[in-house]
C-alpha cells in the first residue's frame, strides 16, 4: 500500500511539472516575445472612425488614449516627436497644422502649415522645415520657409510612401499586371529611380533606420531590412489575406500593422524575430499607423 501511495505521489508531481513546464512555454514565453515594447504608437482609425477617430496607444504599459479633437492622418513630427502633424477640415478646407503634445488626450495647435482640398497623409521631410502630402491623388513637396506653391513629385498609385531621408521619398508606382515598384524621388535634382522591384508601400520607421515593404505578388509577407547596414532581410509572414497598413518600432524588433481577411481587420504587434503576434486593437480598420521611441 506504501508503494502505491509514493507511486501515485510521483505521477501527481510529474503531471505537475509536465503542467508547469505547458504553461510557461505558453505564457512566460509569450511575455518574453513582447518584454522589450516600448514607445506609442499612434493609429487613426478608418472611413467608419467613431467620434474620436486618434488613438495613442502605450505598447508596454498597454494604455489607450482616445484624442479629443479630430484630426485626419495625423503622424510624429520626425524632428520633433513630441509633435504630430494632421489634418482639420475648416471652412471646405483640409488644413494641415503642427500640433504638440497636451495631456494624454489632446494636443495644441502650434502652426498653421498649408490650406488645400483632397489633402491626405502630410508628413514632415527628416532634417528640413518642410513637408509632403497627397493632394487630388498627387504627391506634392512644401517647403515651410519659402512658401510659394508646393512642388509636385509624383502621380500616386498608392497612397503608402515615406520619406527615406532629407532629400528623397519613397512611393509606390504601378508597374503593370499587378506589379509595383518602389520609387525613390530626389527633391535635389528632381529625378525618379526604381528603389525596389516587385515592392510596395514603404514604411520606415521614425529615426529611419529600418524599411518595410510589402511584395507585390504576396499581401502577406512584409520584408523589414536595417539601412546602411550589411545584414539579412527579415520575411514576416501573418496568417491573415493581407497586412496593410504597418510600421516597424524604432528598434527594428516589432512591427505595428491591420492584418485583415474578408470580414474582420485586427490591429497587432509582430515580434519580427519569433513571428509571436499580440492583438492590441480588435476589429479596428486604421488608415494610418505610426510608432515613436
Amino acid at each position: 500500500m506504501k508503494t502505491k501511495r509514493i507511486a501515485f505521489f510521483t505521477l501527481i508531481l510529474f503531471f505537475a511539472i509536465v503542467i508547469g513546464y505547458i504553461v510557461n512555454v505558453i505564457f512566460f514565453s509569450s511575455s518574453r516575445d513582447f518584454a522589450g515594447l516600448n514607445g506609442e504608437v499612434l493609429l487613426m482609425q478608418g472611413d467608419a472612425a467613431p467620434e474620436f477617430p486618434v488613438v495613442r496607444y502605450n505598447p508596454r504599459t498597454k494604455k489607450t488614449f482616445e484624442i479629443k479633437d479630430i484630426y485626419y492622418y495625423p503622424q510624429y513630427n520626425v524632428n520633433s516627436k513630441n509633435n504630430i502633424i494632421a489634418i482639420i477640415d475648416e471652412n471646405n478646407m483640409q488644413n494641415i497644422y503642427e500640433l504638440s503634445s497636451g495631456d494624454g488626450s489632446s494636443y495644441s495647435r502650434k502652426r498653421l502649415i498649408y490650406s488645400g482640398r483632397d489633402v491626405e497623409h502630410p508628413k514632415f521631410v527628416p532634417g528640413k522645415d518642410s513637408i509632403s502630402f497627397i493632394e487630388d491623388n498627387k504627391l506634392f513637396y512644401y517647403d515651410i520657409e519659402i512658401g510659394g506653391e508646393p512642388v509636385f513629385i509624383s502621380n500616386m498609385s498608392s497612397e503608402y510612401y515615406d520619406w527615406l531621408d532629407s532629400d528623397t521619398v519613397l512611393y509606390s508606382m504601378d508597374a503593370g499586371e499587378g506589379n509595383y515598384n518602389i520609387m525613390a524621388y530626389n527633391i535635389a535634382n528632381r529625378k525618379a529611380v526604381i528603389f525596389k522591384n516587385n515592392a510596395l508601400a514603404p514604411a520606415l520607421s521614425i529615426n529611419k533606420k529600418f524599411l518595410a515593404y510589402r511584395l507585390s505578388n504576396d499581401s502577406s509577407v512584409v520584408i523589414l531590412e536595417q539601412l546602411n547596414t550589411v545584414g539579412p532581410q527579415k520575411s514576416i509572414k501573418v496568417n491573415a489575406q493581407g497586412i496593410l497598413p504597418y510600421k516597424p518600432s524604432p528598434d527594428g524588433k516589432y512591427l505595428a500593422g491591420a492584418v485583415y481577411n474578408l470580414s474582420k481587420t485586427d490591429v497587432i504587434i509582430i515580434n519580427v524575430d519569433t513571428n509571436k503576434t499580440r492583438t492590441i486593437f480588435p476589429s479596428m480598420l486604421p488608415a494610418v499607423i505610426d510608432w515613436k521611441s
